[in-house]
């Protein structure tokens, strides 16, 4: 059992890790498999932080949905700016976050942000923005979003 802080705990495993890589030696941990350097070790490491950045997007996400809901729309947009990943997820949040308190022309720029970021919409997105595009008035920016996705197969 660790009596370091949890992101204490959490840094020495990735200094740990990476100085296993490094030194191509195995390290092993009574909470963990042994680590082996190996041709594979970039893989691992990457594997590794992508697993954690994932869980990190995960943690935040929770937060802003627990924010959203309770009604602090300002410090969940802080949450967002100071994510440095973001997923599908967060932006349909925030993006119904805002439609839901009547900003519903920040919705669509958020819309307009998670594209030209290049992530992905999903069908929720669609439901979402197109519903705002109706509510403000956006009736071509709606037509326009509804034919993109038509052309990508979404709609």
């Amino acid at each position: 059992m660790s009596i370091l802080p949890r992101k204490a705990a959490w840094s020495m495993r990735v200094i740990r890790l990476v100085c296993s890589v490094r030194t191509n030696a195995t390290f092993t941990q009574s909470y963990s498999t042994p680590i082996t350097a190996s041709s594979t070790s970039s893989l691992r490491l990457d594997s590794y932080f992508e697993a954690s950045a994932s869980d990190q997007v995960y943690s935040n996400n929770r937060r802003i949905n627990s924010l959203i809901k309770s009604g602090d729309l300002n410090h969940a947009l802080k949450v967002f700016d100071e994510m440095l990943v973001y997923d599908v997820v967060t932006y349909n949040m925030l993006i119904s976050g805002h439609g839901r308190f009547g900003l519903r022309k920040q919705a669509f720029h958020l819309y307009m942000e998670m594209v030209s970021q290049g992530i992905r919409e999903s069908a929720s997105t669609l439901s979402s923005v197109l519903g705002i595009c109706t509510d403000a008035g956006l009736y071509r920016e709606g037509v326009q979003v509804h034919c993109g996705w038509s052309r990508s197969g979404l709609a």
